[in-house]
This record gives C-alpha cells, structure tokens and sequence, in this order.
C-alpha cells in the first residue's frame, strides 16, 4: 500500500541516525505509533522490512555515519548532442574515500529478483544521477542500489547494466 510505502520510507530516513542497537526498539515504538490502527500482523511485518534492509550487509557502509537521506541532486546531462537538465532526490547516498553509493527505495509488490529484471524506469533513474554526480567525485567509484521495501530485497547493480541503461535511454 501507498501508505506502507510512505511508512518504510520515513523509518529507513529517521533510523540510520541511530546507533545500530537502538534501531529494532525505534522503529517498534515508530511503527506502534504511526501504524496503530494497522491490525499486528502487517505492523510486524513493516517493522521486519525495515530492519533487514537496515542490517543488509551491502548496505552498512550507508546507513553507517557516512549516509545522508534524501539528498537532493541538479545536473546537465548531454545526450547526443543535447542538453537535458535533471533534478531528483536520491532516498539516501553514502560517501566513502574511494566510493559513492547511491540507494533508491521502491516498493513494488512483486521485486524483481536479480537485475536482468529490474525495469528500465528503475535503472535509468539510478543510471541520471550516477551520471550528474560523477564530475563533482572524478576519482570514487559509484555503487547504484535498489533496496525494495515489500520484501527486504536489495539489488545491487553492475557497471554494465548501469551503463546500458543510459544508452537504452538514448534510443527512446
């Protein structure tokens, strides 16, 4: 629902600021206040999402101290010749010495189970921004993530696929 949607997504900005112990009984009292009409079942269950993605181990380095959310981004992107401007909010990015890891949430029913099935939409808005931030950190790697809220799936996408993405853009 729109609203779980809504609730995984406040909880995965607000938790991370917290030490990793105090996290479970957060998001509890969270969930407790701002699902309290939700019958137990589907509040355990949001409370569960939300703590696997947060303890994924791909994902500790974001949602350690480094990790900001919701970081808002404004680029130029030239596509064969063109200029296009783009702006977006990336749910959450982390900033290493060598690596830039970018973190979209979606919260489809049905997650895609590996990348060769993640659609375009997803990729393609991951595959912008790589593109907008990379001048302003030449020398880090860029780590592009989806982390699907329904279920505690986290897919972490290649360099390839990442770079198809911007060229099936260019042919639409």
């Amino acid at each position: 629902s729109l609203q779980k949607g809504r609730l995984v997504h406040r909880m995965l900005q607000i938790l991370p600021d917290l030490p990793a112990q105090e996290r479970p009984q957060a998001a509890r009292r969270y969930a407790e206040r701002a699902a309290r009409f939700w019958p137990p079942e589907p509040r355990e269950n949001l409370i569960d999402c939300v703590l696997s993605i947060l303890a994924h181990p791909q994902l500790q380095p974001v949602f350690s101290g480094h990790g900001q959310a919701e970081v808002s981004v404004m680029g130029t992107l030239r596509l064969d010749g063109s200029d296009y401007a783009i702006s977006g909010r990336l749910d959450r990015m982390a900033l290493s010495d060598s690596e830039v890891t970018i973190i979209d949430y979606k919260t489809n029913r049905s997650p895609p189970a590996h990348e060769g099935e993640v659609p375009l939409a997803h990729r393609a808005q991951l595959a912008l921004y790589r593109e907008i931030l990379r001048p302003l950190y030449p020398d880090h790697d860029f780590r592009c993530v989806l982390a699907y809220t329904e279920t505690g799936n986290v897919i972490s996408l290649s360099h390839e696929i990442m770079d198809r993405s911007l060229a099936e853009l260019r042919t639409k």
